[in-house]
């Protein structure tokens, strides 16, 4: 997942996300850029617990852009629920805003989708995302984050989530960069959720490796426990 700023493992890192989109073709001509992206990682971690019971999974992006700022795309990732779905779909609108040529503020409309939701399952759900991010001196980049849900995964209620990350390049084709977050659900309760890692950028192709845990308790098997994500995309 990416709007400029979409949902993988490697997007909670920035993308952390990851995946900055590189155009299809490089002529220059028009107002509209095609990128896609192609990801294979260990294990697919959203906001830290895992959607494949900490098993791999292969997810492909498409993404058109405008240049004056709005874009939209699709994002395709296998997942593992037992009972139902083995395919999350993931469609998005956004708009990027420029306040300075330092911050940008990007507004989003996501709507995540599931296959073979059984009756009354209600697990596809709708969600309003605000990133603000700012670029420093030497490349240091931050951003916080909030995302709405009115009707959360599984019809459980209003969900929120808030999260503030930093990046800091370390050499010109490596980066470390690491996020806090915090997820609320009004029917299922609250939990935090943090990751850090190096990402390694080679051509179009970028290598992450990243640390990925929360503070869910219980019997949590591999679906939320601290685990190592590894991460490989190709930009096209």
């Amino acid at each position: 997942m990416k709007m400029t700023f979409l949902k993988s493992t490697v997007c909670a890192a920035l993308l952390a996300g990851a995946m900055a989109p590189v155009a299809l073709s490089d002529d220059g001509e028009g107002p509209w850029d095609l990128s896609g992206s192609l990801t294979v990682t260990n294990d697919y971690r959203f906001r830290g617990v895992s959607q494949t019971t900490g098993e791999g999974a292969v997810q492909l992006g498409v993404e058109l852009a405008h240049e004056g700022g709005f874009y939209g795309g699709v994002w395709f990732s296998n997942v593992d629920f037992d009972a139902f779905a083995d395919v999350e779909t993931d469609i998005y609108l956004g708009y990027v805003h420029g306040i300075s040529e330092s911050t940008e503020l990007d507004l989003a409309v996501l709507y995540y989708l599931y296959n073979d939701e059984p009756p009354g399952g209600d697990y596809d759900y709708l969600e309003l995302m605000a990133t603000l991010t700012h670029a420093y001196e030497g490349g240091v980049e931050v951003h916080g984050q909030i995302a709405i849900a009115p009707n959360y995964f599984g019809d459980t209620g209003l969900g929120w989530y808030l999260e503030a990350g930093v990046a800091f390049p370390i050499v010109e084709w490596l980066s470390i960069s690491g996020a806090v977050g915090h997820q609320d659900v009004e029917d299922q309760g609250e939990y935090t959720t943090w990751n850090v890692g190096l990402t390694a950028s080679w051509e179009i192709i970028d290598f992450d490796a990243r640390y990925v845990d929360t503070d869910i308790g219980g019997a949590c098997d591999d679906v939320c426990d601290g685990t190592i994500v590894l991460s490989a995309t190709l930009n096209l």
